[in-house]
């Protein structure tokens, strides 16, 4: 048995946190210059994206928020990845005294979650 990962990065969007999903928002909408252009290569509003920019905001579906990531990725991907590890390191920590136990404190490299297919 086990769990198997069926295309690129399935499941990721389920475990970045908000504060990673607001910093890839705010890396696209910096690319692009305006919150109004991110918008619109999202198909979203601007306000939406400033919206997501808020950390009380809300929080882009799963499915925008992989495209976020796609977008983020391509533009800038050395800062994405940035801070798509240290949004890891932050779930790694937060197993504590589990992640002695626990299977998920084997995560591999994002870079290599990244790119499974």
């Amino acid at each position: 048995m086990g769990a198997y990962i069926s295309k690129l990065h399935d499941g990721l969007t389920e475990y970045v946190s908000g504060t990673a999903g607001v910093k890839c928002v705010s890396l696209v909408a910096d690319e692009f210059g305006s919150k109004s252009r991110a918008g619109e290569e999202l198909g979203v509003s601007h306000a939406a994206v400033i919206d997501w920019l808020d950390s009380e905001g809300s929080h882009p579906s799963n499915a925008r928020l992989r495209q976020i990531i796609d977008l983020a990725l391509k533009m800038r991907e050395e800062e994405t990845f940035t801070e798509l590890e240290k949004d890891l390191a932050r779930h790694r920590s937060s197993l504590g005294e589990n992640q002695k136990r626990s299977p998920v404190a084997k995560l591999i490299p994002i870079e290599k979650f990244l790119k499974l297919q």
